[in-house]
This record gives C-alpha cells, structure tokens and sequence, in this order.
C-alpha cells in the first residue's frame, strides 16, 4: 500500500506541471489538504480557495459526471487500484473543460484515508479531435458527392468553399483557376461568410503580381500569417487588400499531372493568423479533390468529343464503360452509406426517403450498367439469370418509382389486361430494365397528357407489356431505326437529348428473352412500343425461400470469419465495413497493397477472405494477389475478391489470372457479398 509523501507535494516538481496535483479527503466533496498552483489554470480559481473546505472539487465537476466518476473512483480503490478518469470541469467564467484524473488511494494501518493525484486539461486535446472529424466528414461528404464524380464544377466548387470556411475558420474562400492563355487566374467562385454570397467573373493577371503567380506555380501552397511581411503578398497591399481586407492567407495550388491548374485561396479579413499544421494538411487535401474533379471533368469532356467523332461502335461501347467506371466508385460510397442507414434506428419517414434515396440511386445505377450491357451486347456476352418474378409487383413498383421522380405534368397509368400468373420465370433485372427505358423514353417526348403502362397474356404460350405516350410522335421514317445504337430523334430540326443507347438495349435484351419489339408512331399523338415475351409460370415459393435460407444461415455462422479490406478510397472501406459487421465481422483494414501483404503475414495468413481494389497506389491487387498466393505456398489458401470499379471481361481474366477467386463490382451488390459470405462459410 502507498505510504504519505514525504514531504509537502506543493514543494514537489509537480508545480511546474501543465496541470494540478492534489492531496484530499477520501469524501465524494474531495475537500483538499493540499493542492498545487496548476489548478488556478484550470478553473481560474486560487489554490486558497480549494483548501480547509472552502471549495470542494466536487462543486466544480459537471453535474452529468459527479457522480459517475465518484462512483469510479471508488471501484478502482475498493480493490486498491490506481484510478483514471475522464470528466468535465465548469471553470469560473462559465466554460467547460475537460479533463484527465490519475490518483491512488494512501493508507494507514490498512485503513482509506487519503487520496492523492494529478488532474490535467484535456480541452486542447479534445478541440483538436473534434476539428480532425470536423475535417474527416468534409473530405467524406465532398468525395462522395455525385459532382465530383460527374465533373461539375461550379456547384462542388460552391459547396466546398462554403464548408471550407466554416472547417478552417475564414473569411473568404475562392477557387481560382489558371486561364486559357496561361496569363492569370479566372475566378470560379469567391465564398464570403459575413454575407453567405458567392461571387465570380473576376481575373488576377500574372503581370499585377508576379511573385505571388511565381509562389504558386513552384510551391504547394503558402501559409501567410501576414501578407504585409511576406514577399511573395506584399504586391496585394496596393490594391487587393485594401479593396477586400484580406490579412492572412492559405493558398494552395491545385495540381493536375504535374502542372498548376488554380488555387485554392483561404483568406482571413482583419487581423493576423498563425496556420496550424493540420489546417495547412485539410487545405491541401481539398485542393487534391478539386483536382479529382477537374481530371473527372476534363475525362469527361474528352470522352464526349470521341463519342461525337467516333461513329464506331465498339469505340463508343469502350469509352462509355470508362465513364461507368468513374463513376461507380462514389456510388458505391452514396448507396452503401443507404444501407448502413438503413441499420440505425429511424422513424417511418426517414425510412420513406431512405427508400427514395436507395431507389433513385438504383435507377442512376441501372442507366449506367447500360453502358456495359451495351458492350456485352456487341461482344454477345451478355446472359440472363431466370428468377420467380412477381410480374405485378415488378411494373407496381416501377410506376410508383417513376411517379416520385419525374417532375413533368404527365400522367402515369398502369393497366393490367387479363390474368398471369402470380410469378414468371425470367430475368427480373432486365425485364425492369426494358420497362423503365421504354418509360424514360416516353417521359422524354410527352410534355402533357398520359403515358400508359399495358399488360397481360396473348394466349398460354405468350404475354405483352406496352407503354403509350400522347407525346410528340415519330416521323414513320424514322421508326426503322428507332431500335439501332445512337440513333437520335430530331424534333423541329433539333436532336432531343439522350446517349441513343437505351431503345437499342431494349430490343437486345427482348431479343435474348426470346421475345419481339416493334413500335408504332401518328406524329403529333403519341407512340406505342409493344414488347412480347414467352410466358413460363414459375414454381410456387422458388424466389422467397431460397433468400430466406441463405441471409439465415449467414447470420447465424458469419461471425467466425477472418475478413481483411484492401482498399485506397476511404468511403469504399467505410462502406463495406459497416456492411462486414451488420454481418457480424469485424474486418481489419489497410489501404494498399504492400499494407495487405504486411497484415497477411502479422496474422501469419490466417484470413478467410481478402476483399482486394486492384487501383491502388504503393502496390495494386493484382501484384499483392500474386505475392499473397507466393507467401501462402502449400499452406491454406485464404479466399480472395477483387473488388473494382471495373466491369468489363477481361479486368475479370486479370483477376483470374493474378490468383483472385471472386469479382465484386463497386458499387457493392449486397446480396452478391453476403452470398460470398455464406460460402465460405459453408466451406469453413
């Protein structure tokens, strides 16, 4: 048991501590015999006021932590354990800190009567934390915005720097970029927030302030605490500062490939800044985005020229599934994060929107395996996966989604024409898929009035669907081409928008599912397409029961797999983890393929399952694939799945051909996982 100090602990070292230790009374009031001059920082009260009862501890503790941290306290010296808590302090002005307690219990005679401890702010510490998440959900936000993915510039860039300011505490935060004749920099947008306004249309010559252009074009960035004392500022006091104010700056330069693209402007108005080191870090990794973007943006623009030069076929099919695989990646982020939601507790109504969220998401989704669908179309590599359908269901379903989605005033109606079956053998996905082209397709030439969803058998062997419009109509020339890729209605001598993919899709799809399309068209009235489809009932309970047993039997055995992610993109990691642990995992996570290696050989290989990206930086999967089958030579092999944005065959003849067993497509099929899951557990 701890003896008396032996001496005064006022006398000790411990005053020139950032923090106070104490001797007090074994009381919940901690009355203090004795206590040192840190205190006084810490809750702005005398060391004398704390010392014969005058002011107990007690009093300053949070009222929510009294008693819990006396409670602890007390557990840890019942078994003569030293005790470390955390708690809140209200200080003398009023404000709330926090702070860390270490202590033991001194004894005499084997009797409790004293404790003596040190106690030390936490405040700075936990500050910090909350301006690292504060950091950490902005990045996430903005990687997972749908702009960034689609290049558009003005509304990421508007929203980045109105967060930006709020996360970096500024003024003004303006994106800049360098213009056509590489002379200046072109305002984006300028985000002030003493007045919530953006402004643009602004230019900085290169000529006005040439050591300011020579700073940003050779460094990464400045952190100017006052742009009066530094060089590279002091050509702004002629005109720029006194027009805006701006004393301090943190600019950093956007770079693309290499090459200063803009910058990124973090402006304080009044009165000087001292950068800290993590702003300077938060700062450059928004400008790293912005230059994601910009790539994106310029990915896309090129794509666009080829696929308007390039009357090729194949050529288009290529480029358009490059564009699918940009982005897929935040998608997998945006309807992953849905499912996790989906796990937390929420009302009726934020399960509704939910559901809007998830199903629009999975409309976005289906238009963009269009892309790939029409490349393995052309390659006739496209298959059909025959399921019970619930027919009814499926086109309910489709006109409810399309009624929340579609802004115009047209009305959509669903009619059934005779009795089916309650369930069809057939491709669920692309039967939906067919249905809401032809009704997406319709919505495009229909301003007003109705479109009409038909269905229902033509004899025992047959059944139709058909969608009507009351829309513009087609010239009756033009029908024969109406079903061919990238054939375009002209309307009043201009083309109406749209890629040309999807019609040309549908009639593949229907001509796989060994059924017929055929469209008519009156100009000025409307258009019907009619698709018929052989009718094969399917077996009563086929769909249902074998769902139900496989999401059983994983729930009930998934916690016993050793899971490992592999992925460079933070949103993918944080998506498919929270996806693992709904399933009872707990995966451990790294963000290359070196860090993969290096943890498979820790745990001396004993992993279940490696979800492996093949785009990673340091190491890819393919080559971590190969090294982790070397490594395993003839002891047990662990499972491993490509996970990519990529979904053409031969990234799947890569993987096959690095060591890779599985392929999972971002954004992430949760049934496809949670099937993986369940064999390996079978395996297992």
């Amino acid at each position: 048991m701890p003896n008396l100090p032996s001496q005064p602990i006022s006398n000790t070292l411990f005053n020139k501590l950032p923090g106070a230790a104490y001797r007090c009374k074994n009381t919940q009031q901690r009355c203090m015999i004795e206590i040192t001059d840190g205190i006084e920082n810490l809750t702005g009260y005398k060391v004398d006021s704390f010392i014969n009862q005058q002011l107990p501890l007690h009093s300053l503790i949070h009222p929510d932590d009294q008693e819990p941290s006396w409670q602890e306290i007390q557990q840890k010296l019942k078994h003569h354990n030293e005790y470390d808590i955390e708690y809140r302090i209200i200080n003398k002005s009023g404000e709330i800190h926090y702070v860390w307690e270490h202590g033991v219990g001194i004894y005499q005679q084997g009797q409790l009567t004293e404790l003596v401890g040190f106690i030390s702010d936490l405040t700075p510490k936990t500050k910090q934390l909350e301006k690292t998440q504060q950091h950490q959900q902005l990045l996430l936000s903005l990687a997972s915005s749908p702009h960034l993915a689609q290049g558009e510039l003005i509304p990421f860039c508007e929203t980045l720097s109105e967060q930006s300011a709020i996360t970096l505490n500024v003024d003004r935060v303006g994106l800049w970029l360098i213009n056509e004749q590489n002379d200046g920099i072109d305002l984006i947008t300028l985000y002030q927030k003493n007045t919530h306004s953006h402004a643009t249309n602004v230019t900085l010559y290169e000529k006005d302030y040439p050591e300011y252009f020579k700073a940003i074009r050779t460094g990464r960035g400045m952190d100017i605490s006052d742009i009066a004392q530094d060089p590279r500022t002091q050509e702004f006091l002629k005109e720029y500062a006194p027009a805006t104010g701006v004393t301090a700056m943190l600019d950093v330069s956007i770079r693309l490939a290499g090459e200063v693209i803009g910058v990124i402007c973090n402006e304080v108005v009044g009165h000087a800044r001292r950068w800290a080191v993590e702003d300077i870090a938060h700062a450059n990794e928004l400008a790293d985005l912005t230059a994601q973007l910009i790539a994106n943006k310029k990915q896309i623009e090129i794509e666009n020229k080829i696929i308007a030069a390039n009357a090729s076929s194949k050529a288009k099919s290529q480029l358009l599934a490059t564009i699918s695989h940009e982005i897929r990646t935040p998608m997998n982020g945006v309807l992953g994060m849905v499912e996790l939601l989906y796990a937390t507790p929420l009302s009726q109504e934020q399960k509704n929107y939910l559901d809007t969220i998830r199903d629009s998401g999975s409309l976005l989704l289906t238009i963009i395996n269009d892309v790939l669908d029409y490349s393995k179309l052309n390659a006739g590599k496209l298959q059909l996966l025959a399921t019970a359908t619930p027919v009814k269901e499926l086109f309910t379903s489709v006109i409810w989604l399309l009624k929340q989605t579609h802004n115009k005033n047209v009305e959509l109606i669903l009619k059934q024409q005779g009795p089916l079956p309650e369930q069809l053998n057939l491709d669920k996905q692309r039967l939906k898929q067919v249905l809401m082209n032809l009704i997406a397709n319709a919505l495009k030439f229909t301003e007003r009035g109705n479109i009409t969803v038909s269905y229902g058998p033509i004899d025992d062997q047959q059944w139709f669907f058909s969608v009507t419009d009351t829309g513009i109509g087609i010239d009756p020339i033009a029908i024969p081409k109406l079903f061919e890729p990238f054939e375009q209605v002209v309307h009043h001598g201009e083309v109406i928008e749209g890629t040309g993919l999807g019609l040309s899709i549908c009639k593949n799809i229907v001509n796989l599912m060994q059924g017929s399309i055929k469209a008519s068209s009156v100009p000025g009235k409307g258009t019907e397409i009619v698709v018929t489809l052989p009718l094969e009932p399917a077996a009563d309970n086929q769909l249902t029961t074998a769902t139900h047993t496989t999401t059983d039997k994983l729930q009930a055995t998934a916690t016993s797999l050793k899971v490992l992610i592999a992925d460079d993109n933070p949103t993918n990691r944080l998506v498919i983890e929270g996806l693992l642990k709904q399933c009872g995992i707990k995966p451990d996570l790294c963000s290359n393929g070196l860090e993969a290696i290096e943890m498979f050989q820790h745990n001396d290989g004993h992993y279940d399952l490696i979800l492996m990206d093949c785009d990673m930086p340091i190491m890819d999967g393919f080559t971590a694939s190969r090294k982790i089958r070397q490594l395993s030579n003839n002891a047990k092999q662990p499972h491993i799945a490509a996970l990519t944005a990529h979904a053409l065959s031969e990234f799947r003849q890569q993987a096959q051909e690095a060591g890779m067993n599985h392929y999972l497509t971002k954004p992430i099929n949760i049934s496809a996982l949670k099937k993986l899951l369940g064999d390996l557990n079978n395996l297992s």
